[in-house]
């Protein structure tokens, strides 16, 4: 049946070329799929796209949670879904009673985080009296391989608030503290993930650092193994001005736990009518991957929309005027900017969720979006691009997927009488 097989899927193309910076969106060969979702939490190990989480705030229950008086449960979305990126199919890998959270408020959960073999969530929950017994902890770990559930709990000292994009250094977790306006912020957490125990790390002190800063928002956390990046988000100066981290950084060192400001370079390298740096934004999307021939850490934005204080139009952030649509990268190691180009028009609207792979794969997924009646719905459709190219082995299998799109499917003899080698193909299929 192998030729029939082959005829099935077209196997008789143009031939395969690999195109970089080529948008490409993911056909969905399953019925089962997430609801579209914003501020979800992803990770692309380069064959399965994990999204966990996110709310939809175009919903009804989202608006009725907006009313006064606000019902008892937030309606965030706490499942987590797995997308083959060969099978093209999304599973259902866990939903919230599974994962323990079905009596737990969206805005409970300190921070998601993704490691290689399994995924954790951090969570806390007030006490009746925590302002003397503190918050109890606790730690939700999903295993991939085994599909099994663990759970730990601690109590732990009461604190005010904590960022949700955390990142991972060594054995602990640090965040990047969020205080009231008009209070000093740049307190960094650590997080014993162990003990479930959150503690001050580093307090910031004003009259010795560069600037001082009042309070951020809505920031986002880069990593590059000895330093924190405060990304986006709102920076309000104590001069009464604010600005949004894209040219110049804030950027905390775990060894000699101060911090610093780091200029940035424009792309002087391309044509005089494309932009040097991206313009000041909010509510794009932020990722990070390791470049694997040179080890540099590269930070990618795309997409978000025009500060409010710079919007024609108050309250239009879905007009076209105030979208933007361009690809940057950032290379943390030599602190330049790279325009890499402009989202197709497909990918529409903006508040996507990103994620990229080992390999160098990005993945768009979710958004906000106008639809045809010009009502605001939220998307779960999935894009993808390449931002370089990749190894061999990954090009090799993009090939064979390219030409049989449902490989992945066949049985070690259906794959061995189409002349490949089961061993060499289950090394391309990698992961």
């Amino acid at each position: 049946h192998i030729s029939e097989i082959i005829k099935s899927e077209k196997c008789f193309k143009k031939m395969f070329i690999f195109q970089p910076l080529t948008c490409r969106r993911e056909i969905v060969k399953s019925a089962l799929h997430p609801s579209g979702r914003i501020c979800s939490t992803m990770y692309n190990d380069g064959k399965m796209l994990y999204v966990f989480g996110g709310f939809d705030p175009t919903s009804a229950n989202y608006q009725l949670f907006q009313s006064l008086p606000h019902p008892r449960h937030k309606p965030d979305f706490l499942d987590l879904w797995g997308f083959d990126l060969s099978k093209k199919r999304w599973k259902l890998l866990a939903d919230k009673e599974k994962l323990y959270l079905s009596d737990l408020v969206g805005d409970r959960i300190i921070t998601a985080i993704f490691f290689e073999n399994y995924f954790t969530i951090y969570t806390y929950a007030s006490l009746p009296d925590h302002e003397q017994q503190g918050r109890l902890f606790g730690a939700v770990e999903y295993h991939y391989r085994n599909d099994q559930v663990f759970t730990r709990y601690n109590h732990g000292k009461h604190f005010d608030s904590a960022a949700t994009n955390m990142i991972s250094h060594q054995n602990f977790v640090y965040a990047i503290r969020l205080a009231g306006f008009k209070k000093t912020s740049f307190d960094v957490y650590e997080f014993d993930p162990h003990n479930l125990e959150l503690t001050l790390f580093s307090k910031y002190d004003p009259s010795i650092e560069d600037r001082s800063y009042l309070v951020t928002a809505q920031h986002t956390l880069a990593y590059d193994g000895k330093s924190i990046f405060v990304i986006g988000g709102y920076i309000h100066l104590d001069s009464g001005g604010t600005f949004i981290p894209l040219i110049s950084i804030p950027v905390f060192d775990f060894q000699s736990k101060t911090w610093r400001i780091m200029n940035t370079y424009g792309d002087y390298s391309q044509s005089p009518r494309f932009p040097i740096f991206p313009a000041e934004r909010v509510d794009f999307s932020i990722t990070q991957f390791t470049d694997l021939n040179t080890g540099d850490v590269n930070v990618v934005i795309f997409g978000g929309t025009k500060p409010p204080w710079s919007q024609a139009v108050r309250g239009a952030e879905l007009t076209n005027d105030n979208i933007y649509r361009d690809l940057w990268k950032l290379n943390l190691r030599s602190k330049q900017w790279k325009y890499v180009g402009l989202i197709p028009s497909v990918i529409d609207g903006t508040k996507h969720c990103a994620t990229i792979s080992p390999y160098g794969q990005l993945c768009i997924f979710g958004g906000i979006r106008k639809a045809i009646d010009d009502v605001s719905i939220c998307s779960s459709q999935i894009y993808s691009i390449w931002l370089c190219v990749p190894r061999l082995k990954q090009m090799c299998w993009q090939a064979l997927l390219y030409y049989i799109p449902n490989i992945s499917l066949l049985t070690e003899d259906q794959v061995i009488a189409l002349g490949i080698k089961w061993d060499v193909f289950t090394s391309l299929n990698y992961t």
